[in-house]
């Protein structure tokens, strides 16, 4: 576990069905559960594999790696405060300084999620 004033992480592990599987708790990102198999891939891999993901400029939320459904922001009392379907893209610069959460849905039902400071 690392620990410091912005941020705490702690990594937990056990084996399940001859696989490693590691738990990651981060203070600033929630929870998330990987299993590994040992095989490896490289971060660069792993993003070209075309993994959807959500990008911020500072005034556009889009997606990458998927055809997106539907974006939607929530302010953090979790009012949906913006929302687009069918694009890949939303202008968030008229939103209020602040943190905001960024769900977004593709045609495939996958779903990604990112916290954004405005």
């Amino acid at each position: 576990a690392t620990r410091n004033t912005n941020f705490t992480q702690s990594l937990v592990s056990a084996v399940e069905d001859n696989k490693l599987k590691i738990w990651a708790l981060s203070s600033l990102q929630g929870i998330g559960y990987w299993y590994y198999n040992g095989e490896s891939q490289s971060a660069v891999e792993a993003i070209s594999a075309g993994a959807m993901r959500i990008v911020y400029n500072g005034r556009e939320v889009s997606v990458a790696g998927a055809d997106a459904a539907r974006i939607s922001v929530y302010s953090t009392s979790g009012a949906m405060v913006a929302d687009v379907r069918g694009e890949n893209t939303l202008n968030v610069s008229l939103l209020a300084r602040g943190m905001y959460i960024v769900r977004a849905l593709d045609r495939e039902g996958n779903v990604a999620t990112r916290k954004i400071m405005r």
